[in-house]
């Protein structure tokens, strides 16, 4: 058995020994998992026979209503494919689920062979995506609201601009603050659509060349292009422009939208949700001292510029979003 050292004072192999003692004699081997944006810990359990599970921490699992719970059984009741559950331990905050192996989007399409192949799994995962999609509802509690949009941008001008960047314009970031108000207020009022809310390509795994979803617990009504932005605008995969004019027409065929309806509620949700990535980069990197994610605001800062390059009109837009991270 491999060794497991501390993180958070906790000897993570005694953990999990003590947690599965029915279990643990089958089990030869632990392997952290790199799925740790959050507060959970995750490690793959490996049996004698090879057979393998996912384990789960996470503190906040302490009864049947958990997000993650609720959740689970809506996406499943749609038909989607999510891991299965093999066991729940409230009293020890944990859970064990199926393990979907290593194929996630961003490593088969790295690995493709052309592009004709990523179109196939890129597809496949917008057809998957259509089964919550075309769920629909107006407000509830599980809804983006205006407060919550709003949120978000003032946690990205915390610790994008302010923490990152060390912007001490205080006007600047007023600005900033009053461009997204009226459009996170529009987002809001738009917010009927079923989202997963982080749908990128680490948060689908294939097995048996089925896309398989997780990271699903904060899944709640949005706009209707915010899962195919996500989706899209990855941040940590890069699409080229064909790629993504192709799989709009076939999200907006799918969903029997016209394009012109698509394509601004796309550009409304991109621009709400790349800030607020490099808000959340930045968080991560370092008030989480997480510095895997820094690598990540570069790639996102630079498409960012890239969108806003398109259009003339965009000129000012660009300069007020970005003039702090060009260090202009």
């Amino acid at each position: 058995m491999s060794e497991i050292t501390k993180k958070n004072g906790i000897l993570w192999s005694e953990k999990i020994k003590s947690c599965l003692k029915d279990e643990w004699p089958s089990f030869k081997e632990i392997i952290p998992l790199s799925l740790q944006a959050s507060g959970r810990v995750y490690f793959r359990l490996r049996k004698e026979n090879d057979e393998s599970m996912v384990l789960c921490f996470d503190e906040t699992l302490c009864d049947e209503k958990h997000s993650f719970l609720l959740q689970s059984s809506f996406f499943q009741e749609q038909g989607v494919y999510t891991p299965q559950l093999l066991k729940i331990d409230f009293k020890n905050h944990f859970y064990l689920q199926e393990d979907l192996g290593d194929e996630s989007l961003l490593v088969k399409s790295f690995l493709a062979k052309d592009e004709k192949e990523v179109d196939v799994f890129y597809k496949n995962v917008i057809d998957e995506m259509m089964k919550w999609q075309k769920i629909r509802k107006k407000g509830g509690e599980f809804s983006f609201s205006e407060e919550k949009f709003n949120e978000e941008i003032e946690k990205s001008i915390e610790f994008f601009y302010q923490n990152f960047l060390k912007v001490k314009d205080s006007g600047h970031l007023r600005e900033i603050k009053n461009f997204f108000a009226p459009l996170n207020k529009k987002l809001s009022n738009e917010s009927t659509y079923y989202t997963h809310r982080d749908f990128h390509s680490r948060n689908i795994f294939f097995k048996e060349e089925r896309p398989y979803i997780i990271d699903y617990q904060d899944a709640r009504f949005g706009p209707l292009s915010y899962d195919l932005v996500s989706l899209l605008e990855d941040s940590y995969f890069d699409l080229n422009k064909e790629q993504k004019e192709d799989y709009k027409n076939y999200f907006s065929c799918k969903m029997q939208i016209s394009q012109d309806e698509l394509d601004l509620s796309y550009r409304e949700c991109f621009l709400q949700r790349i800030v607020k990535v490099l808000g959340t980069f930045s968080f991560l990197g370092m008030r989480e001292e997480k510095r895997f994610y820094l690598q990540y605001i570069a790639f996102n800062a630079e498409k960012l510029r890239h969108f806003l390059s398109n259009k003339k009109e965009d000129k000012e837009l660009k300069e007020l979003l970005l003039r702090p991270y060009y260090g202009l």
